[in-house]
């Protein structure tokens, strides 16, 4: 890559000294450093759904917004739709998940995993985030 840009740069540093005009070309190689690196990633998946109500109750997928906040406070959000709910690329970390749908009380009541998730390098989570009603 390095060498294909050094080229690059060569070439059009050539073109633009014809005709009497100079060019200089300057260029400039980085080395990445460990903060650079990419963390390992996996990813989680699931559906949003509407639970309980009255006799003999629902349990079903709805379309909504679903976020993932790691322990330092970074959010991820995707969309989940009733067909085929939602899928997050995350690091490997452990994330609060939760979500909102417009079909459960206008989007104001939240919907919870109740319990930390766990996202391991190069594995897929499922997930249901849960919307109870009464």
């Amino acid at each position: 890559m390095t060498r294909l840009f050094l080229v690059a740069c060569l070439v059009f540093a050539g073109a633009c000294s014809s005709g009497g005009h100079s060019a200089t070309a300057t260029v400039t190689t980085t080395t990445p450093s460990s903060t650079d690196a990419v963390s390992p990633s996996g990813k989680i998946r699931g559906t949003l759904r509407i639970v309980g109500g009255p006799a003999p109750g629902i349990d079903r997928s709805i379309p909504g917004t679903v976020t993932a906040v790691a322990g330092s406070g970074r959010q991820w959000q995707a969309t989940s739709t009733a067909a085929s709910g939602f899928s997050l690329d995350l690091p490997s970390g452990s994330y609060r998940v939760s979500g909102t749908s417009p079909n459960v009380n206008g989007g104001r009541s939240p919907c919870v995993v109740p319990a930390l998730v766990v996202v391991k390098s190069d594995t897929t989570t499922n997930v249901q985030v849960v919307c109870d009603v009464p």
